[in-house]
């Protein structure tokens, strides 16, 4: 008797850790997948802002989504990407972004050299590029982006820091892309990263490190 039940106790628990790994596998998955189309709106505003302003740009703009669509169609479908083709997709972002302003925003990016392939989870950076971008950016003042990788003794750091023009602080700059990308660190590496947000003199700045 007390073999058959430990046995069932055995299974049960073996059952209650498959049911929690799906559960965590199925909520990273719906995570992963709400990036795209948040990126996309942002994206095609932008490139509808530019048709009247500079054509030339505009087509420019439209072949860098292409590009960036490519990357995301393919790796919403997979959780692991690599650290390249993650910075790759970083450097088109910006790219992209950065033909819509004028001399005005300072924008800057600094990545390592060489870039390792450590495997990397997909889409991780999106949601923070997003913000600096939405929030970081005044037609009327001068602003800036800086983003920064970095990595040494086996961890990534990747820092933002922009001028902020957000509304006052709340729920307005910690909005769904934030908090989705806050869920998706917890799940992904729940006692080894790190995300630390300030906001202080009209500066915002995200810095998350990670282990490779």
């Amino acid at each position: 008797l007390g073999v058959q039940s430990a046995r069932r106790l055995s299974l049960a628990e073996q059952e209650k850790s498959r049911l929690s790994t799906e559960s965590i596998a199925n909520e990273l998955a719906f995570l992963r997948h709400q990036v795209s189309p948040h990126f996309c709106m942002n994206t095609l505003n932008n490139i509808h802002a530019l048709i009247d302003l500079d054509q030339a740009k505009a087509k420019e703009s439209v072949i860098q989504l292409s590009t960036m669509m490519r990357h995301l169609l393919h790796d919403t479908g997979i959780e692991q990407s690599t650290v390249q083709q993650e910075l790759a997709f970083v450097q088109s972002y910006v790219d992209l972004m950065s033909l819509r302003f004028s001399d005005r925003v300072n924008i800057t990016l600094r990545l390592p050299d060489p870039i390792p392939s450590h495997p990397l989870p997909s889409l991780l950076f999106t949601n923070l590029l997003e913000n600096a971008f939405s929030y970081g950016i005044s037609y009327e003042e001068a602003s800036f982006i800086d983003i920064e990788c970095q990595i040494s003794d086996n961890k990534l750091i990747f820092i933002i820091v922009n001028s902020n023009f957000a509304p006052p602080r709340s729920e307005s700059h910690m909005g769904i892309g934030l908090r989705n990308t806050q869920k998706r660190l917890h799940l992904l590496y729940p006692d080894d990263h790190t995300l630390d947000i300030s906001d202080e003199d009209k500066t915002f700045r995200i810095s998350l490190s990670i282990p490779l």
